[in-house]
């Protein structure tokens, strides 16, 4: 059972609360508990001090689940009594889904704070509607239902004094009731539930988003300076913005370059594909709705391994150079594209091995000699924290890591494609050869997908009437791909 749910910045500053009973708890309280028990909830998924909590016990029978959005950067929290027997999954999957309705209400593509903060009334009366005595609401429960109920456009207070006048109306005249005043809700004006009635615009459009997130891990070869990949998927979603006139259907035929969609999740408006789902006929939701999402296994494609790796960015490095072997060097290798123009936000997180051989002489040294037991301790102090030192560098700039042996290697905002950015480092006072652990790599890119696939044409046909009345207007169609990457890591 919920007893509270809160929306706050990547800070964990309060953005939004709402408390389904008197004894529930605000989230200055529960902030503060979380730090006595378990601050590791509280943590960021980018930091490398210890890894992020999506879930504990703050007390007896008291749960707390984290999910994080990526998408608007927000974080959602939702306390819950442990007495039930609900699986983890669901309450992960409720907020999530919490997160995709308001994406769709309020028809933007990222939630910001302030948004959320200038329509808190809103905000309320859409969880009101999702929860239902502290459990999520069964059935349906689209945007599109949920803008009925509360008009986007309207102001709110008028939506009020309008109820008020109509419970006047029905008091002064029992006879008719209040159903009486309001003839206009027995007739049901929709087609289909996810779709309102009689919608008009200037110009229709409608445009899609393909985007894919790749998750893969490397195994570098040093002799060959290449890599193998030794796990990878790529996970995708077909978002669709859609601003037409009337009740027409659309048509999708996108290209799946070869690939093989495992676990294909459709939305309701999507008529069942026979077979693969390289084709799509559905009556739109109105405004923002996430389509389709899928998944590509690359394990079991052969010629992903022998190929260049996902994606337009590569990367090898070598480490053990130098008169003294404590040196590394990294390269990045950025394909030349006309479908990309450049590479956004390109980070590469580096993490040296720990210097074992180094910590095994000075713990024996120390064991040697009893008396500069504090010296030794000093002294191996002193050699686990030395820092990366850039002697060479192309692109970008490099900031350190608080702890020993890692930093971040950061780009620019944008990077041209086709560049060779080289990095060349080693450790400050590093007596014993330097090994890389691991090399993180983060980018986004638009233009073109890591699996090829592609939308060959979308058709929009409306009924006989629809296309009469519309005969001045213009159709706009457009199509955007972006790659993203979640796990992708080259390891030694």
């Amino acid at each position: 059972m919920f007893i509270a749910l809160y929306i706050t910045d990547s800070k964990n500053s309060l953005v939004f609360q709402y408390l389904l009973g008197s004894n529930s708890p605000v989230f200055s309280h529960l902030l503060a508990r979380i730090r006595a028990v378990c601050p590791g909830l509280l943590s960021k998924d980018d930091e490398d001090d210890s890894p992020p909590l999506f879930h504990c016990c703050v007390a007896k029978d008291l749960e707390i689940y984290k999910y994080h959005s990526q998408i608007n950067n927000l974080n959602y929290y939702c306390l819950a009594s442990g007495a039930d027997s609900r699986p983890q999954t669901e309450t992960f999957t409720f907020l999530q889904l919490l997160d995709q309705t308001l994406l769709e209400y309020f028809d933007k593509d990222q939630l910001t704070v302030t948004k959320i903060v200038n329509n808190y009334d809103r905000v309320t009366m859409i969880f009101y509607m999702c929860i239902n005595s502290g459990e999520p609401c069964v059935g349906s429960l689209n945007s599109n239902r949920i803008k009925k109920a509360l008009p986007v456009k309207s102001d709110f207070s008028k939506m009020v004094n309008h109820t008020a006048h109509t419970l006047q109306r029905a008091v002064r005249q029992p006879r008719q009731g209040i159903l009486a005043s309001t003839p206009e809700t027995l007739e049901s004006e929709e087609v289909v539930p996810w779709r309102s009635g009689h919608l008009k615009y200037a110009s229709d459009e409608i445009y899609v988003d393909i985007v894919e997130t790749i998750h893969v891990i490397y195994q570098a070869h040093h002799r060959h300076s290449s890599v193998q990949m030794v796990t990878g998927t790529i996970n995708g979603q077909v978002n669709v913005k859609s601003y037409l006139s009337g009740n027409p259907t659309v048509e999708m035929d996108m290209d799946l370059a070869g690939n093989e969609l495992y676990a294909p999740s459709l939305h309701e408006c999507v008529e069942m594909p026979q077979g693969s789902p390289s084709f799509l006929c559905f009556i739109p939701p109105d405004g923002i709705c996430n389509l389709l999402n899928y998944t590509i296994d690359l394990d079991v494609n052969p010629k992903v391994k022998v190929t260049s790796p996902v994606g337009p960015v590569s990367v090898v490095y070598k480490d053990g150079l130098g008169l003294n072997r404590d040196e590394f060097e990294i390269h990045v290798n950025i394909s030349n594209s006309p479908s990309v123009p450049h590479i956004q936000d390109l980070k590469l997180q580096i993490e040296l091995q720990p210097r074992i051989q180094q910590l095994e002489e000075q713990e024996e040294k120390t064991q040697r000699d009893a008396e500069e037991d504090t010296a030794a301790k000093d002294g191996q102090d002193q050699l686990e924290d030395g820092k990366i030192k850039v002697l060479r560098n192309t692109h970008g700039r490099f900031d350190n890591s608080v702890h020993p042996g890692k930093g971040t290697w950061i780009f620019d905002s944008n990077t041209p494609v086709g560049s060779l950015p080289v990095l060349r480092g080693c450790v400050e006072d590093s007596k014993h050869p330097v090994r890389i652990k691991r090399v993180g790599v983060s980018y986004t890119n638009e233009g073109l997908l890591p699996s090829g696939i592609g939308l060959q044409r979308i058709n929009v046909r409306s009924p006989t009437n629809l296309r009469e009345n519309n005969r001045g207007k213009r159709l706009f169609k457009g199509v955007k791909y972006v790659c993203r990457t979640g796990d992708y890591e080259i390891r030694s």
